[in-house]
């Protein structure tokens, strides 16, 4: 019953064009205003579009285009059956889906559809799952299965991402930590402290950035604070001073690693982080399967109640009194008791 009523639909819409065309042809050019006139006396063969009953159509010297078209330089899709304008989403016969503006018009780029950004692709149309790189160091992501671009936080293949409400880019493309793990990004942490316990490092990482340039960016902002006083359970900025913990804090946060309550404001303020440099030893969300003879630059070198960034060749970096010194791994016949890589 159903197919016959479509049957019956098809012959009624198909009957309503052959009676626009016939009138057409009888009519004055004023007529068909919206299309342009070709030929010429009593039978005029009527190009462009026309409307029946809500359907669209093209018209081509009055006969009705069907199946995948270009016109002024926009592509549409008639049905193969009637010619009406096709409009939604549209499955092809290769699985893929294209989609077809209210106007008809088949869509390319980023668009907002029925609530959900789509990312077409630029020479096909075809919508996008997966990661597309849009503008300049900008990173977005399309679930495979619908296409609707991801928002939030999301695991994807093992690894854990952050992507903008507003406009879909993520802070981290390519190389990540694994998600047991401290995070990398190119966003900043950020604190809502008073001051001056809410400064943190700019993250000064590229969001496509690989684990080697994390490692140098965070070592270039701990060679910015040598010479810098000492000062107990301080991570602040380098005029103010830093101890063992807080450099290291401020060196990661140059990554964009957000290290939850090891922060300036607790490790002056709560007395349990008085002593970080023994609770970043203990901590699992650094990774410390590293033997002291694997050691290798920026990993984090661990004493009794200190802690060092190693920058190679037996050398460390380190806040140790009075000043941000570098020195040997063994100064003073030190022994390290833990090894942790920070960039896995």
């Amino acid at each position: 019953m159903l197919k016959q009523r479509m049957w019956h639909k098809a012959v009624r819409v198909v009957a309503a064009v052959a009676a626009v065309i016939t009138a057409a042809s009888i009519m004055t050019p004023a007529y068909a205003a919206g299309g342009v006139e070709v030929g010429s006396g009593s039978s005029v063969g009527v190009t462009g579009w026309q409307k029946v009953g809500g359907d669209s159509f093209y018209l081509d010297q009055g006969v009705p285009l069907k199946g995948d078209q270009t016109i002024q330089g926009n592509s549409y899709y008639f049905t193969e059956d009637t010619g009406v304008m096709y409009t939604g989403w549209r499955k092809l016969s290769n699985g893929k889906y294209v989609y077809y503006a209210p106007d008809g018009r088949k869509l390319y780029g980023e668009h907002k559809i029925g609530g959900s950004w789509f990312y077409l692709e630029p020479k096909t149309g075809y919508r996008h799952g997966g990661w597309a790189k849009l503008g300049n160091q900008i990173y977005k992501l399309y679930d495979e299965r619908t296409g609707a671009r991801l928002s939030g936080t999301h695991m994807y293949k093992g690894y854990r991402f952050w992507f903008d409400s507003k406009t879909g880019a993520t802070d981290k493309y390519g190389w990540q930590n694994p998600p047991q793990y401290f995070q990398v990004s190119n966003r900043s942490v950020k604190f809502n402290y008073p001051s001056p316990w809410n400064y943190a490092t700019p993250s000064r990482l590229q969001v496509n950035a690989d684990r080697n340039q994390a490692i140098e960016q965070m070592i270039r902002r701990a060679h910015e604070y040598l010479g810098s006083r000492y000062v107990w359970d301080y991570a602040l900025s380098p005029s103010k001073g830093v101890d063992c913990a807080g450099l290291v804090m401020q060196s990661l946060y140059a990554t964009g690693m957000n290290l939850g309550d090891y922060n300036p404001y607790k490790h002056w303020y709560d007395p349990y982080h008085s002593h970080d440099a023994n609770n970043m030893q203990a901590d699992s969300r650094f990774y410390r399967a590293v033997a002291l003879n694997q050691r290798k630059r920026g990993d984090l070198i661990f004493y009794v109640g200190h802690v060092a960034i190693y920058l190679g060749n037996n050398q460390v970096i380190e806040a140790y009194p009075p000043r941000v010194r570098i020195a040997n791994i063994f100064d003073d016949g030190r022994i390290p008791t833990k090894v942790a890589r920070p960039f896995l």
